[in-house]
């Protein structure tokens, strides 16, 4: 299996550690994305948090899975943030990952992976209805929250009323 330089885990420079979330102008929800994916296993917990301008929890999902790579992870994560926000009802969306490579093929269109593809060109098809979808790559320090839920829902850890009810670990991280 091949592993594009894209999709490798970099270890944050400094720049990028002093980052950190910033909230979407008022009439725009974000959304974060991530996956967390064990290759030993192919265990993944996937999980999208939409957010308000004020940087309120308004909507949130999460979805345990198995997977052959961590790119595949990356886009079904994407692929949950879309539908959240097409099942909220959200009009104008920014959704942010923190896998350049999936973000790059998607807004692209240049789907070029083996094992996300056929995701990547859903999530396309998905977002086409919405007036104002964007998709944005930000570093992983401000995607700290849903790697969070991500991880603890890949090992099933992670409560189901998570975004009604923040745990504590989360709230520490918003």
């Amino acid at each position: 299996m091949e592993v594009s330089a894209s999709d490798r885990v970099k270890a944050p420079n400094r720049q990028e550690l002093q980052q950190r979330w910033l909230p979407p102008s008022p009439e725009i929800i974000k959304i974060n994305c991530d996956a967390s994916f064990d290759s030993i296993t192919g265990n993944v917990g996937a999980c999208a948090i939409a957010r308000d301008c004020s940087g309120a929890i308004i909507a949130g999902d999460t979805s345990s899975f198995k997977a052959l790579s961590a790119s595949a992870a990356e886009a079904f994560a994407l692929r949950v943030g879309v539908c959240l926000a097409i099942v909220a009802g959200f009009h104008e969306v920014q959704l942010e990952s923190d896998n350049a490579g999936v973000i790059s093929r998607i807004v692209s269109k240049s789907f070029s992976s083996w094992d996300s593809t056929s995701i990547e060109e859903d999530i396309v098809s998905l977002a086409l209805p919405f007036p104002n979808f964007s998709f944005s790559y930000v570093s992983r320090s401000c995607n700290m929250a849903v790697d969070w839920v991500a991880r603890n829902a890949r090992v099933d850890l992670c409560p189901h009323d998570w975004f009604s009810v923040v745990p504590s670990g989360l709230m520490t991280l918003l």
